[in-house]
């Protein structure tokens, strides 16, 4: 027995009942929000305070989370690409910039 005001999910995700209508979910996204940036996995670990400092403090100059500055450090460390999500903001801009003038 389902509840009308209940909300069930088929395991295609195209139709959803809710308080006894269906809608069509073909076009809906299962996950809302930002869109991903990536394979990526989760990290959890804990900074020495001034080294999480210094990250916190380039993160606000370049308009970036914590996360994406560590994760540049890291890349640049091992001598990886750096991912174009952890690039300063101004940096993205500039090259997006550039990007469209040359499709222009």
């Amino acid at each position: 027995m389902v509840d009308s005001e209940f909300v069930t999910r088929r395991a295609s995700s195209v139709v959803v009942t809710r308080t006894g209508m269906n809608y069509d979910m073909s076009g809906h996204s299962s996950r809302p929000g930002r869109p991903t940036v990536g394979d990526r996995r989760p990290v959890r670990f804990k900074l020495e305070r001034n080294l999480y400092e210094a990250a916190d403090g380039i993160a606000a100059h370049e308009g970036v989370p914590v996360g994406h500055v560590l994760a540049r450090l890291i890349a640049q460390a091992l001598g990886e690409a750096v991912p174009d999500y952890c690039q300063p903001q101004g940096a993205r801009s500039e090259q997006l910039a550039l990007d469209q003038e040359r499709a222009a």
